[in-house]
């Protein structure tokens, strides 16, 4: 500390390269795997929190991660002063023992969970934030809705990945969530879409397919569902999904 102090004294320039770097670092360092921000963050996406709940989030991890490490520093400045400077390796070998690392480490894309409790107690201080309706594991409903999914409470511990992957059945849709709001142009002899108009795109349909009809969950008011779908190719390039519902029509998604 003494040797930085006497660098800014010299107007040593290198010496503030060492500010960004820091910042850069502590970055770096909150994206690790086992950092309960970085799950945080994912949940604030996955729930589609607003930005005032980030905001509220970010501080609060702040906050409480400033204040541990002061609390840390300070407790170590009052009861070190009284510590002997001399290393015994006896107790070094002894606390070494009873903070011994996991013997496999967690890689970044691991579904295991080194610390079940840290995780429920994450869990609980997002719902918090939140809400716990929106805090979960999604599972699927019974339904034949087309991505119907509910969130469910979370397993107390995550199993692996499956080693495989099954085997792809068609092209690959790229769901928008939510489904782009659109406009859309019928021929009025065919019925077939001539053109669509999203805040995305928007361009003549150079080819369709459709449409297809699905509806269920008609003996509940509630929960009773229709919805048209049709697969169009723009002229301009792209290929979509258009899903037609009693709220309107929308862009679903776009193959791969």
């Amino acid at each position: 500390m003494n040797e930085l102090a006497q660098m800014l004294q010299q107007g040593n320039s290198s010496v503030w390269w060492f500010i960004p770097s820091a910042i850069a670092l502590g970055a770096l360092h909150g994206l690790e795997p086992g950092h309960s921000k970085t799950m945080m963050a994912a949940f604030i996406i996955a729930v589609r929190g607003t930005v005032g709940q980030a905001v509220l989030l970010g501080l609060a991890a702040t906050l409480s991660h400033t204040a541990i490490v002061w609390a840390v520093a300070m407790g170590g400045l009052y009861f070190g002063g009284q510590w002997d400077a001399a290393v015994d390796p006896k107790r070094v070998r002894r606390f070494m023992a009873a903070v011994r690392a996991p013997v496999r480490q967690q890689d970044f894309l691991s579904g295991g969970l080194r610390d079940p409790h840290a995780f429920t107690e994450t869990l609980a201080r997002v719902a918090a934030l939140v809400g716990a309706e929106r805090v979960g594991t999604p599972v699927p409903t019974d339904t034949h809705r087309p991505d119907a999914a509910a969130l469910g409470p979370p397993p107390g511990l995550l199993e692996e990945a499956p080693t495989t992957t099954p085997a792809a059945i068609g092209l690959p849709l790229r769901r928008f969530r939510p489904p782009l709001p659109a406009r859309l142009t019928f021929a009025p002899d065919s019925g077939c879409p001539t053109h669509v108009c999203t805040e995305r795109f928007s361009g003549p349909v150079a080819e369709a397919r459709g449409p297809w009809c699905t509806s269920g969950d008609w003996w509940e008011p509630a929960r009773a569902w229709a919805r048209v779908e049709w697969d169009v190719a723009l002229a301009g390039g792209g290929l979509y999904r258009i899903l037609g519902e009693r709220e309107g029509w929308f862009v679903e998604g776009e193959y791969d």
